[in-house]
């Protein structure tokens, strides 16, 4: 991200961490913490599953750490296209273009190709960022910061009222909280019948009501990184107090409203985007403060080309090539370790893949 001459790191290297997970290392992780047969094994194995229902794993942060990300990045993009003196209408229409364009690469990802239109996942992961990023980017741009503040607040409160109080239509009282009697259940059943049991995760009720939310309190951060009058330990400073203040609205909200991944309900935002926060202010105190960025070099590699390195995995078996590669050593190794090696093997030939992108200024910008 630009903020001025000068790219704020921490928001590549961040996105970098972020998507190295999904690139292969959280699969490596997994298959190494089953392999050591091992308790604490298993029980970081664990962290890269997603939870069925509620509660929170690492694995179910990787996609609102990249919500919220695209949205720390919308206000330094915003400001330096208005700088440059392009149009208002044109800075829309460049806001419509990317939203449109997701939303399409997402329904190729999905299959759309295939023509099984009962079956296909229209709210893909893609499509879900398209939405999220869209909506709060569209309110920043027409209304500005501070009446920003008081639509994402709407939207939160509007979501978690309508999951808490609107009937799901199977018998009064009962739970809006688990999987089968909640509002969003009966109405992607209704609308998607064909994968209507994948509804919380990549469906359209949360994707419109629950996914901007991380958007909205990444946009909040971008817009303290970006503020001339604060120096960077400052702005450091302030996402932690911001982190906190996350934390204690989550650990409130949770008493009423239990953390549900799958619909990303508000204790699901709040938590996932306190930690999002966190880890932004960890990573700016490290790199854009203290001056130390040779470490982060290996994250902004993938950081910086993250959509590219999402749709290669779509299309490109890493996993064929590395056995093609590590054929000698796998066969040397207990059976129980091949896979995790292979995984590993992979994960590096994508990453030196996405080196070579780097190194010739190839990248994939939507």
């Amino acid at each position: 991200m630009e903020n001025g001459s000068r790219r704020i790191l921490s928001i590549d290297a961040l996105r970098g961490f972020d998507m190295i997970w999904i690139m292969g290392f959280g699969m490596f992780v997994k298959l190494a913490g089953r392999a050591t047969g091992t308790d604490i094994g298993s029980t970081i194995a664990d962290q890269m599953e997603h939870v069925r229902w509620d509660g929170l794993h690492w694995h179910d942060l990787i996609f609102p750490i990249f919500v919220f990300l695209a949205g720390a990045s919308w206000p330094f993009s915003l400001d330096g296209q208005r700088a440059k003196g392009v149009p208002e209408w044109r800075i829309f229409l460049r806001l419509f273009k990317r939203f449109m364009l997701l939303f399409v690469l997402g329904l190729l990802v999905s299959g759309i190709l295939r023509f099984d239109f009962q079956h296909l996942l229209y709210m893909s992961v893609l499509g879900r960022i398209a939405f999220a990023w869209f909506i709060a980017a569209s309110t920043l741009f027409f209304l500005g910061p501070r009446k920003t503040v008081f639509a994402a607040a709407g939207l939160f409160a509007a979501y978690w009222l309508a999951l808490r109080f609107i009937p799901p239509m199977i018998e009064p009282g009962c739970n809006p909280w688990v999987y089968s009697t909640n509002l969003v259940f009966i109405f992607e059943k209704w609308l998607m019948p064909g994968h209507y049991h994948q509804f919380g995760s990549e469906g359209i009720i949360s994707a419109l009501g629950g996914s901007p939310g991380c958007a909205y309190l990444g946009i909040f951060a971008g817009l303290i990184l970006k503020r001339s009058d604060w120096s960077p330990a400052k702005k450091s400073e302030m996402l932690g107090y911001f982190s906190m203040g996350l934390a204690v609205a989550a650990a409130l909200a949770s008493l009423v409203c239990p953390c549900v991944k799958m619909l990303w309900n508000p204790t699901f935002v709040l938590m996932s985007s306190a930690i999002a926060m966190a880890l932004l202010s960890l990573f700016h105190w490290l790199i854009d403060v203290k001056g130390w960025t040779a470490w982060s070099f290996f994250f902004r590699v993938v950081g910086t080309n993250a959509i590219t390195i999402y749709l290669l995995r779509c299309y490109i078996d890493f996993n064929f090539a590395s056995r093609r590669f590590l054929i000698g050593t796998l066969n040397m190794l207990p059976y129980h370790w091949v896979a995790p090696v292979t995984t590993a093997g992979a994960f590096i030939l994508a990453w030196l893949m996405l080196l070579l992108f780097y190194k010739k200024k190839i990248f994939f910008k939507v």
